[in-house]
């Protein structure tokens, strides 16, 4: 059995949606979540902890997923309510990234949503491989990094990729 350690924003609510896409999958689901998925792993305690998850459940890979229809980036592009959460100025920072670009300015909410996700998940990804106590780890275990983009609504995958650093330490 491959064990999968998956972070999920919890008001998502994407456990069941994994579970459902892994289900023929020779696969044992694990789940931690962050708000937004905004990881805290400038906190030392935070990476040693996620590094002790690793090690106990013998994870072989980690997946980071984002729902386009997450409140956090619902509320990047809406600005619905004040910046409260640490993923809020994150998202903030790629969204005023993103709106420099001409052509997002035009996109419809989905394009917008999954450009700021994208954006969110290798930020995510390029913080777990450049943090000491966990980059160590992952390119000891020779762990795999994927970044998931989901429609939860439709039940759809709308973007996959394997993160594979610029460099290796």
């Amino acid at each position: 059995m491959n064990r999968i350690l998956n972070l999920i924003c919890p008001t998502s609510h994407l456990e069941h949606f994994i579970s459902r896409k892994t289900n023929d999958e020779n696969i044992v689901n694990y789940f931690v979540t962050s708000l937004g998925l905004g990881l805290h792993l400038h906190k030392q305690d935070q990476a040693e902890q996620l590094k002790t998850t690793l090690q106990t459940l013998e994870i072989v890979e980690i997946r980071l997923f984002q729902d386009v229809y997450c409140p956090f980036i619902q509320n990047a592009l809406e600005k619905a309510r004040p910046r409260e959460f640490y993923i809020d100025h994150i998202l903030e920072g790629i969204y005023s990234e993103q709106a420099a670009m001409a052509d997002f300015s035009k996109a419809d909410y989905q394009s917008k949503a999954k450009k700021i996700a994208e954006r969110n998940l290798v930020t995510q990804l390029e913080a777990m491989h450049g943090n000491p106590t966990l980059a160590s780890y992952i390119l000891q275990r020779n762990l795999v990094l994927k970044g998931i983009i989901v429609n939860k609504t439709e039940g759809a995958i709308l973007r996959e990729f394997k993160y594979l650093p610029r460099y290796s330490a």
